[in-house]
């Protein structure tokens, strides 16, 4: 019993100093409160995470976030943070499918670069900032650009240093608020008369050329098509025979938000009895002066009124408007000098006592629906909200009319067939007074569109990363897709992406059978339309089988000249036909590469060889070899004709 006990002691003992030892870093009592803060997250774009250190897993990171000593900070595809230093005004960009890590030394930062791309920008001394590769300092100076490979080089883009390309704006990593899709990109111009190549796309590995009609390079400045979001561009000219690059540039490009009424919103009936009311709006992207014009016709030709606000929402006119109907918008301008206005809403002043019905929010005007795969749809209706009164809502449509009544200023319906609808809503006090003068709303329901894939490829191979697939789709609707991305064909747990336009680059991150669907909004915000299934395959590139002759002959025979062809029924247009001519001694005679399916050899010596294919792909790898007898005869193999005796007398 007692030598039980003894083992059991040094058992438990055992485990208890293999926990102690081994136990997961996230078990110990380090915690991010006792680490010292060098850096916050001051932007950031789709999948950024943070490993802090001693453990294990990575979190996502958000905007605000403190950076400590000893994280890693890691960026998917099509993705990026900026960090902003303590105590300095240095930034640092991390660009997609980057890991940094940070750590600090006494008063100097470190940042180990394991792989992707940097962007250094401020005043951030050298002497304060250390930038390490595999362990291994990196020289820059100024605001710089490293780029790190998965093996370790390093490519630095210094923006100070003198080059072909010189004061590119906007700078890099700006944000640029404009509702102009044509962006003017400028550099210091120079005599020299040559022609200027623009590159731009969402990702450093998506640079696309794009047409600009022979702009020549003293002009110093380029009209180019941007997207709203993360833009990277390059320009490229040709000096003394060579194609010269700048500096791979960063544009965030930013949508204004125009201003949106609040009150009197759309066909609203106000009251003007007693006092002027209050217009109200949010301010959408303004962050100074607001227009606010009042008008007699939609044009906005007839002003009533037109007033300048400053750092406010709301206006009151100092006197009640006449009784009649008005129109009216909000504008404000931006930096660059566009104009970015509101809708133009119409409203109409009442003189009464009686109660007014109350104004109708959703559906807008025109608003429009779509009906589902089940040939429904749930539409929600919504007015202002009044005290102490009955609802009674009326719609009215194609074959179909319904009223309902409601206590609280909101209700549900569903439609099932397509068509023109009208509402209206009033209201009942509680001695029994019905509201006057109700605003109608008109809407429609539709069949939902159809959304066709422009892509059918099936499969992706990769040899190192995995592949960026380009997903397109055909886009008949007014506003932009929303696409889904799922590792299941339930779309659980689905990625989900916002595309304005008719394409998405997507980088996985694993190999799998991955599902799509795109659906689309129209200028409502509502999905108008929807795609069927989409369904593709990431895989490690395999390499090429063996090359499969026509009838698959096991030996050849060449003519009495040494010629003959051979055609392969399995190889792929991406790939090259490699093939040897053996001798007896296993020694290469020739050696020849065919970019189609067929190899010939003409002139060959009487003799027996063997004849070795194989396929090279598109990776440069090459594949199975096959092996086939090749004879080239002294003469010919077809027997000459006999010639029969001649009789003699």
């Amino acid at each position: 019993m007692r030598r039980i006990l003894i083992a059991l002691g040094i058992s438990v003992f055992g485990l208890l100093l293999t926990w102690i030892l081994l136990r997961p870093q996230e078990w110990k009592t380090d915690s991010v409160n006792s680490r010292q803060s060098v850096a916050v997250v001051s932007t950031l774009s789709n999948d950024v995470s943070r490993q802090e250190e001693g453990r294990l897993l990575w979190s996502p990171i958000r905007k605000g976030d403190k950076i400590y000593a000893g994280d890693k900070i890691k960026t998917a595809g099509l993705s990026s943070t900026t960090i902003q230093f303590a105590d300095s005004k240095s930034k640092l960009d991390i660009e997609e499918n980057s890991i940094v890590h940070v750590s600090q030394d006494k008063n100097k930062f470190s940042l180990n670069m394991l792989e992707g791309r940097v962007f250094i920008q401020g005043d951030q001394a050298k002497d304060q900032l250390n930038l390490l590769s595999a362990g291994k300092k990196i020289d820059y100076a100024g605001n710089t650009a490293i780029s790190i490979s998965q093996t370790g080089e390093s490519r630095i883009e210094s923006f100070n240093e003198e080059s072909l390309f010189k004061d590119l704006n906007p700078a890099y990593s700006q944000n640029l608020l404009s509702a102009k899709n044509e962006i003017e990109l400028t550099w210091r111009p120079e005599e020299k008369a040559s022609e200027v190549n623009v590159y731009i796309g969402e990702s450093p590995l998506l640079l696309k050329k794009i047409p600009l009609n022979g702009t020549a390079f003293h002009s110093g400045k380029i009209q180019a098509e941007m997207r709203p979001g993360v833009n990277y561009w390059q320009l490229s000219s040709m000096e003394n025979g060579k194609e010269v690059k700048s500096t791979l540039m960063k544009l965030n490009l930013i949508r204004p938000i125009p201003p949106t009424q609040i009150f009197p919103v759309h066909k609203e009936i106000v009251m003007g009895n007693e006092k002027p009311f209050d217009f109200k709006w949010n301010k959408g992207s303004s962050t100074g002066l607001t227009t606010l014009i009042i008008a007699k016709d939609q044009d906005m030709a007839k002003i009533v009124q037109k007033e300048d606000v400053r750092d406010q929402t709301f206006y009151a006119p100092e006197k009640i408007l006449p009784e009649g109907d008005y129109f009216w918008k909000l504008s404000f301008s931006l930096p660059s000098g566009e104009t970015v206005d509101s809708p133009v809403t119409s409203f109409t002043v009442h003189r009464g006592s009686g109660l007014l019905s109350p104004a109708p929010l959703i559906p807008m005007e025109k608003a429009k629906f779509y009906l589902s795969a089940g040939n429904e749809t749930e539409v929600k209706f919504e007015w202002k909200r009044q005290d102490n009164v009955t609802y009674t809502l009326k719609i009215n449509g194609d074959n179909f009319a319904r009223e309902l009544e409601s206590q609280s200023n909101f209700t549900t319906v569903t439609l099932n067939r397509p068509g023109s609808y009208r509402w209206e809503v009033s209201s009942r006090s509680a001695d029994g007074k019905v509201s006057i003068l109700p605003a109608q709303r008109n809407f429609d329901v539709r069949n939902e569109n159809k959304v066709a894939w422009l892509t059918t490829q099936k499969v992706y191979n990769y040899l190192d990363n995995l592949p960026i697939v380009i997903l397109r789709w055909q886009k008949n609707y007014n506003g932009s897709s929303i696409l889904k991305i799922s590792s299941t064909p339930d779309f659980k747990e689905a990625e989900t992406f916002n595309a304005p336009g008719k394409d998405f680059p997507y980088r996985p991150s694993q190999d799998g059978i991955f599902y799509a669907r795109v659906q689309g909004l129209d200028e409502y915000g509502t999905v108008s339309a929807s795609s069927d299934v989409y369904d593709f395959e990431i895989k490690s590139a395999p390499l090429p089988p063996a090359p499969l002759a026509v009838n698959n002959p096991k030996k050849i025979i060449a003519s009495s000249a040494g010629d003959f062809s051979l055609s392969m029924t399995n190889q792929k247009t991406v790939w090259l036909l490699i093939a040897q001519l053996v001798d007896a001694k296993g020694g290469v005679m020739d050696e020849r590469r065919f970019s189609d399916s067929t190899m010939k050899f003409n002139g060959l010596l009487p003799g027996k060889y063997l004849v070795r294919t194989n396929f090279q792909d598109e990776f440069n790898r090459k594949g199975e070899v096959s092996v086939m007898e090749l004879e080239v005869p002294e003469k010919s193999k077809i027997a000459a004709p006999k010639i029969k005796g001649i009789k003699v007398r």
